[in-house]
């Protein structure tokens, strides 16, 4: 967990610095017995008003806390149907 949270706690990103995510306890706790490297991701959804996540990563469908799209689904939204 130290590695993981080390690698979020100061990041750059196209010259910007970014600080932790104020959500990573949140997910490590979330992700800690699924996998913990997703924690990140999860941690910036938290953080973020949003409708979900697009991934075809097995892990998040194992959490409750942030709604999962797959491919399929956002291909259905593009062509009129609803999330």
């Amino acid at each position: 967990v130290s590695y993981d949270r080390h690698l979020i706690q100061r990041s750059t990103h196209y010259g910007k610095q970014y600080d932790e995510p104020k959500n990573i306890d949140e997910a490590i706790m979330i992700m800690e017995q699924i996998d913990i490297k997703d924690a990140p991701v999860l941690a910036l959804a938290l953080a973020v008003e949003n409708n979900g996540i697009w991934s075809e990563d097995k892990h998040f469908e194992r959490q409750s806390r942030i709604k999962i799209y797959k491919t399929k689904d956002v291909l259905n939204f593009l062509d009129g149907d609803s999330l």
